[in-house]
């Protein structure tokens, strides 16, 4: 946000000096021989530059749990013949939500390691599994379970608190086996 209110002050003050010059030449431009006219003007091209520059994903660390599938096959054995729960991430490169979702992604890779299989797939890579899957925005967040669908998709950057409680809500907890072995075992 302060990048963009910077932008919008920096072209407002670059539109004010323009205009106040083109004012003082003589011109005949509309915009650029008001300075007032020229520095809402600037206003609003310093707010588009600002806002789309400079749009990188996040810093962060990445995961040794995330599978990238670049293939169908690939899609195959990861996804539709994973025992257990799968969370696709469907993105495009050119995206900057889901650059911005990359290091969430990632996290929860991490976070839910043992628990659920994350996979990254660039519908560029596989455009076939974004046609049969009716991906038609970015990114697209399904979750598989034994190879089918599990959940209604997620559509749009979350952040990891959201997509975990989405997850806790559709994954089961993890079994964690105490002294005494895994819940409703029998001793020896």
């Amino acid at each position: 946000m302060e990048k963009v209110v910077f932008g919008a002050l920096l072209g407002a003050t670059i539109g004010f000096g323009a205009g106040y010059m083109g004012s003082r030449a003589g011109g005949a431009c509309p915009i650029m021989c008001n300075p007032y006219v020229a520095s809402i003007f600037g206003a609003v091209i310093g707010v588009l530059l600002a806002g789309g520059v400079g749009a990188k994903a996040p810093a962060y660390t990445p995961s040794e749990h995330l599978v990238k599938v670049k293939t169908g096959e690939e899609f195959q054995q990861s996804v539709l013949d994973a025992k257990g729960p799968v969370l696709v991430d469907f993105s495009s490169a050119g995206c900057r939500y889901c650059r911005k979702l990359e290091p969430v992604v990632h996290s929860v890779a991490d976070r839910y390691a043992g628990r659920v299989t994350v996979v990254y797939v660039s519908v560029a890579d596989v455009p076939e599994l974004g046609r049969q899957y009716g991906i038609s925005a970015y990114p697209t967040l399904i979750l598989f379970n034994n190879g089918r669908q599990w959940a209604d998709p997620v559509v749009g950057y979350q952040d990891e608190a959201a997509l975990a409680a989405f997850l806790d809500r559709h994954v089961p907890a993890a079994e964690v086996p105490g002294p005494e072995g895994p819940a409703g075992a029998e001793g020896s």
